[in-house]
């Protein structure tokens, strides 16, 4: 029965995030499984790491042609700077590139040039 518990807790997770990212839940499910199977050879399959995360990024389309980007993508989604990301952490961050609006999509790409710049204000560009 925990079991059972445990896959609906799954299915609930895997309907919000699909409602937030605009990623069908089939998809989601999919990547879940290849997340945890790329995670997994290091033995937590809820985590990656900076290396796991280029062959996590492959799955989704994303190749790696620039490393410093990808990079500093990796540390924008990494919060607690413990140098592994979870699977939420992962889908939130890279579903702007996947499958976001224009506008998502600029967005992203004005966080991204940001960091790049050590911005982590937007306003902060005015003063400068």
């Amino acid at each position: 029965m925990g079991n059972q518990v445990g896959k609906g807790a799954n299915r609930m997770a895997i309907a919000a995030m699909s409602n937030v990212t605009h990623i069908e839940k089939r998809e989601l499910a999919a990547l879940l499984g290849k997340f945890r199977e790329i995670a997994g050879r290091e033995g937590n399959t809820t985590m990656i790491n900076r290396t796991e995360f280029s062959e996590a990024l492959s799955i989704v389309g994303i190749n790696q042609n620039d490393a410093d980007i990808l990079d500093r993508l990796f540390t924008m989604y990494d919060k607690s700077g413990d140098d592994q990301i979870n699977f939420r952490d992962f889908i939130v961050g890279i579903a702007p590139l996947i499958s976001g609006t224009h506008q998502e999509k600029i967005d992203f790409a004005l966080r991204l040039f940001l960091s790049l710049i050590h911005i982590s204000e937007p306003t902060r560009l005015l003063s400068i």
